[in-house]
């Protein structure tokens, strides 16, 4: 729906949706819809260095990264 020069999204109320929560709006191709997933709090925030590291799965793989 259309209000002003904005996009207004209604939801039915049976819905999973709760009032003041955060969802990202991801379109999808050729604009024909959205995908609506909850926004989550940055899972790395906290995270120590190298805790994610994972070792390269080829060692004789050449790479210009570091």
């Amino acid at each position: 729906m259309k209000r002003g020069n904005s996009l207004a999204l209604t939801l039915p109320k049976d819905s999973n949706f709760k009032l003041n929560e955060t969802r990202l709006g991801i379109p999808q191709k050729e604009g024909k819809g959205l995908i609506l997933v909850p926004k989550i709090e940055n899972p790395y925030k906290d995270a120590k260095k190298g805790e994610f590291y994972i070792p390269e799965e080829w060692e004789d793989n050449e790479s210009d990264v570091e």
